[in-house]
């Protein structure tokens, strides 16, 4: 059987990622798959079997002829976009009518990364604005889930299915030589801090291009909170300037195998990004992981202040004179905090991957310490983490689900 992959994801890896997993389950099971990818993600396609045809995200024009041409050459017998909702976006912008779809008389697929059933098609971005994109999700044939970060409803059909990589198994001396190479001793622990190239793009609206600017500096803030046992990896296309610059250390890009072993290197992975696909692969692989998010929108300390009733600690309110007006996120510096709130509600995933409040220094503070310093609260929660592994595995493969739902 022949699957063509559609990722027109045009800023981020991580909906391209979702497909080629399922491509390589469905090619371990004897299928073919092919790609027709932007090509800002080919990267990703480097060292997997996938044939593939690339286009530039910024020649819209040519993404209906390329499909067509496609469909012509290799004759799929499924259709999958990875994901429904950066097709859905590329669609509206190329002016294409998602029925033509329909049009090849294959079953069409799609990876519902946010289960829009749940969440909606109304994106909140920078904090006052609402971001609306089609739902065409009736002319499919089938949706499938990802879990996590979705909550699955108990379904053994589908369309939740288990998205987990295989675990990062390292060495000690791998780990070890890796730690020394960062000037990490042993009574030292290391933090993993990842960004993307949508995380420093320049946005259309200021709030958000503060929000960018400013988070690092808070994360200055705490790692001096933290002391001087601790180091900061930060792995993303820009440097970020450091309060702690003896002990921040930027890398670029990985490649997959190198950022495999550096994850498998550190003590603990911080994210802004709920959905971050990273932490999935930290999961599996035995290294805590927590979420840095904001609930509250900010105009000024004085409202902060107001809002908890308390004094608020001197880093705080330094940084927050700077960097207010603030508004919720879940996804850094973008926002999504009301879109994916039905997703983390009563999730069990926030129970393993904590969800940090970014002005809530104490707390996040006795967090991270715990997970860093703590070796029997560390052990609990690791041993917590790899039992909610434990959990997503039974719930079917993809490539089990697919042929099953192209029946239906």
């Amino acid at each position: 059987m022949k699957h063509l992959f559609i990722a027109l994801s045009a800023k981020g890896y991580g909906e391209t990622i979702l497909g080629i997993r399922v491509a390589r389950e469905l090619q371990s099971r004897g299928d073919s798959c092919f790609f027709l990818i932007y090509e800002s993600g080919m990267s990703l396609l480097v060292d997997t079997p996938f044939q593939h045809m690339k286009i530039s995200e910024h020649a819209t024009a040519l993404l209906k002829i390329a499909m067509l041409v496609l469909f012509e050459k290799i004759k799929p017998d499924s259709l999958i976009l990875s994901d429904y909702f950066t097709a859905a976006l590329a669609f509206d912008r190329a002016g294409i009518d998602p029925a033509i779809l329909k049009r090849f008389g294959i079953p069409i697929g799609a990876i519902d990364t946010w289960d829009l059933q749940r969440s909606g098609t109304a994106i909140d971005v920078f904090g006052g604005e609402r971001r609306h994109f089609k739902d065409w999700i009736g002319l499919l044939d089938y949706r499938l889930i990802p879990v996590p970060i979705a909550r699955p409803d108990g379904n053994p059909d589908g369309p939740y299915y288990c998205c987990l990589p295989e675990p990062m198994e390292l060495s000690q001396k791998i780990r070890r030589h890796i730690r020394r190479d960062f000037g990490i001793g042993e009574n030292e622990r290391a933090i993993l801090f990842c960004t993307s190239n949508w995380q420093h793009s320049l946005f259309s609206n200021e709030n958000a291009n503060r929000l960018a600017q400013f988070l690092p500096s808070l994360l200055g803030i705490y790692l001096n909170e933290l002391g001087p046992r601790i180091h900061f990896i930060h792995v993303g296309p820009f440097a970020y300037p450091s309060r702690v610059a003896a002990r921040y250390h930027w890398l670029p890009p990985l490649p997959p195998d190198r950022f495999n072993m550096l994850l498998g290197s550190v003590d603990l992975l911080v994210t802004a990004n709920a959905s971050s696909t990273t932490i999935a692969k930290a999961l599996v692989s035995g290294v805590p992981s927590v979420v840095l998010m904001n609930s509250r929108s900010l105009s000024s300390l004085d409202e902060l202040r107001q809002q908890t009733g308390s004094d608020v600690p001197a880093g705080i309110a330094g940084w927050l004179r700077d960097a207010a007006p603030i508004f919720p996120f879940s996804m850094w510096p973008l926002g999504y905090y009301e879109f994916l709130k039905p997703l983390l509600s009563k999730n069990e995933y926030c129970e393993v991957v904590p969800l940090l409040e970014i002005l809530e220094q104490d707390s996040t503070l006795d967090s991270v310490n715990a997970l860093v310093f703590d070796s029997p609260r560390r052990r609990l929660h690791i041993d917590r983490q790899l039992e909610y592994v434990k959990g997503l595995r039974r719930l079917p493969k993809a490539s089990h689900l697919v042929p099953n739902l192209m029946l239906q």
